[in-house]
């Protein structure tokens, strides 16, 4: 693969070894390719000790050797692993390091916890969409767990601690279910080790919380289960500490057994989740300003991969001047070259659909969510042609929903694939699955954008370029569009009367009439 560099990342935690493929083109094209995991569960039984057991040194040590198998089946350029809690802390830690090093040649580095939470948050950032508000991220680990107050730009606060899931399992659930006076006396721990950094947290206002990990993706799966959702991904997945009350609820009185039957349970983590659950209620408990939770699927691994593209950017054979801020952009951008968009057109009926977004604004009356939506549909909205052109706008809407696009939640990219799939032929109909499992106003919403993506393609129609601007005159039972060319536009003008005037209506409500006006370039 010319110009591409293969990176393996081994990220082995208390619970999970976790190995992970990225393509590298350049610092700003980085692809997440086939991930594996082994829960080897390294803390069982000897991480209240000090020591990793002797069944978890072995299960580490055939993890480690079934990923050497992988890696060079797979062919890399570069691996990194990198050790976090229990290996750190143990007092055979080396040991185990010096046994995979003799048995697959694979060097081990141990980091300590606070940049084990600076990779924790590389890995969400190009995960979840942050901005200038700062959010607390939080990772549950086995052994520790990582606090990171930060937005977009920058981490404001790190710290790493150690009271991970299986070391509050083996030091405080004596029972199944927990008793109440176990609860008591862990909440009595978390208190004591928190006190200090919850104060510092609490100077902030927060309120959005991120999870990473496997605890904070089992909490999302079961809550999406709960409200009978059908994500097609975690990452962004949305809920408040309302949604997270009963489920807590429910994972301190079931036993492992009915815990089990919970819909969205992970067989894996079904001991870990109580207190894991435990620590994210006495965390809840103390930032009332918090009102949303969030899942990211990205976490340490993801940014060791992120953190080895920017330390490496200067040996990469291509990389861009700058890294963009906006991770939704990015991946749009990556999956348009990915699947041979032809960029000016896009990034031209993009501007003509923004445009109309604007005009159009005192009508449909969105914000810049939605006019964020409507630009990332109009780039994407030949991408099913690599599949073949005919009923390429519902190859469009396939590739969208299944290309892990990410910055966005899951309803975002159902939004983003309907939009992308009713820019031409038909209009939206309930016959079809991801339009019909829209609530109304998500409906109204696709409705409208859409309409506004099939005027600007069609305002491009022969694709000369020569629309340069649009205006509208907003009547009682109308819309005047006004279009302004350099060329005659004679044959974009017909082809949006025949194609998009009765899709504008069932989305508006209103009629829309064009007119134009010639202004030729006086180069």
């Amino acid at each position: 693969m010319e110009n591409v560099q293969i990176l393996a990342a081994i990220d082995l935690g208390t619970n999970t070894f976790n190995l992970t493929f990225a393509e590298i083109k350049s610092k700003d094209e980085v692809q997440i390719k086939e991930k594996y995991k082994e829960m080897v569960r390294l803390g069982e039984g000897g991480i209240s000790k000090g020591e990793i057991g002797k069944e978890a040194f072995q299960r580490g040590l055939n993890a480690m050797k079934k990923f050497k198998k992988i890696i060079d089946a797979r062919g890399t350029n570069k691996v990194v692993a990198l050790a976090t809690s229990a290996i750190r802390s143990a007092k055979n830690g080396k040991d185990f390091i010096q046994a995979v090093k003799e048995q697959t040649n694979i060097n081990i580095r141990v980091i300590n916890g606070n940049e084990e939470a600076a990779l924790i948050y590389q890995g969400i950032k190009h995960a979840v969409h942050l901005d200038k508000e700062e959010v607390l991220m939080i990772d549950i680990g086995g052994g520790s767990v990582e606090f990171i107050v930060g937005n977009a730009n920058s981490a404001k606060l790190i710290r790493s601690i150690n009271i991970g899931a299986q070391r509050l399992l083996d030091g405080f659930v004596k029972s199944d279910p927990i008793s109440n006076s176990d609860i008591k006396s862990l909440r009595n721990y978390l208190q004591n080790e928190l006190k200090e950094l919850l104060l510092e947290i609490q100077e902030f206002n927060i309120r959005t919380v991120v999870g990473s990990s496997g605890s904070f993706e089992t909490l999302g799966q079961v809550i999406a289960s709960r409200q009978k959702k059908d994500i097609t991904t975690l990452n962004e997945f949305t809920f408040t500490p309302t949604d997270f009350k009963p489920v807590f609820e429910q994972m301190i009185k079931l036993n492992t057994v009915k815990r089990l039957e919970i819909p969205g349970m992970d067989r894996q983590r079904v001991d870990m989740i109580v207190p894991g659950s435990i620590l994210v209620d006495f965390i809840l408990s103390h930032l009332p300003t918090v009102n949303t939770l969030k899942v990211s699927n990205y976490a340490l691994k993801e940014g060791m991969i992120y953190n080895y593209v920017e330390e490496h950017a200067a040996q990469l054979s291509e990389f861009y001047a700058q890294f963009e801020q906006n991770i939704r952009t990015k991946s749009v951008r990556q999956l348009t070259k990915k699947f041979g968009i032809q960029q000016q057109h896009a990034l031209h009926i993009s501007q003509l659909a923004s445009d109309l977004f604007n005009t159009l604004l005192p009508l449909h009356q969105y914000s810049s969510k939605e006019a964020e939506l409507l630009k990332y549909g109009a780039l994407l909205h030949e991408i099913g042609i690599f599949i073949n052109r005919s009923g390429y706008h519902k190859h469009g809407q396939y590739i969208i929903l299944n290309a892990g696009l990410a910055g966005f939640n899951s309803d975002e990219i159902i939004w983003l694939g309907n939009i992308v799939r009713y820019h031409r032929k038909s209009l939206p109909s309930f016959e079809h699955l991801h339009y019909n499992i829209l609530s109304p106003d998500e409906q109204k919403k696709v409705n409208r954008l859409s309409a506004l993506l099939r005027i600007a393609t069609g305002l491009d129609y022969a694709r000369r370029n020569i629309i340069k601007s649009v205006s509208a005159e907003i009547k009682r039972d109308k819309v005047i569009l006004y279009v302004f060319a350099e060329d005659t536009p004679d044959v974009e003008i017909d082809f949006v009367q025949q194609n998009a005037l009765e899709h504008f209506k069932f989305a508006f409500g209103l009629d829309l009439k064009l007119e134009h006006e010639v202004k030729k370039s006086s180069i």
